[in-house]
């Protein structure tokens, strides 16, 4: 059996009104990001999937105090550039398929998290996501 991506489409889009106060914003209804991964190794193999993004930046290159972040649980990572383990997973030999997306709720997976001292813009801030899934067998 083997180890993919089955499905890594689309984008995840925030929409924030900045208060003065550090938050932490949820996917806006806007976002399409899927990340399926089919597993179809024996039972109890073992995955895990990392993130990396760039810098958040307008259209002239000029950062926003924000990151982006992904929380799963109790667990908060900020992305960067240097690839990060986000999720890992062990195939219980029923189903080899995980939806990641499909389990976030609004206060799961990838969010923005904005600093207090962001100012409120008009402008649109992107990133590159680098998503890397890697065998993790013990």
């Amino acid at each position: 059996g083997g180890l993919d991506f089955k499905t890594v489409t689309g984008k995840a889009v925030y929409k924030a009104k900045l208060s003065g106060q550090q938050q932490l914003v949820s996917r806006d209804g806007s976002s399409d990001l899927a990340i399926v991964i089919q597993d179809s190794r024996t039972k109890g193999s073992q995955w895990q999937l990392t993130a990396a993004a760039t810098p958040l930046l307008d259209t002239n290159n000029t950062g926003m105090n924000g990151d982006l972040v992904y929380v799963d649980g109790n667990q908060s990572t900020t992305l960067s550039p240097v690839a990060a383990p986000v999720m890992s997973h062990q195939n219980d030999g029923t189903n080899g398929t995980t939806n990641v997306t499909g389990d976030w709720s609004t206060d799961q997976g990838l969010l923005l998290n904005v600093g207090s001292d962001a100012i409120q813009s008009t402008k649109t801030y992107s990133s590159d996501i680098t998503w890397t899934l890697a065998d993790a067998e013990q």
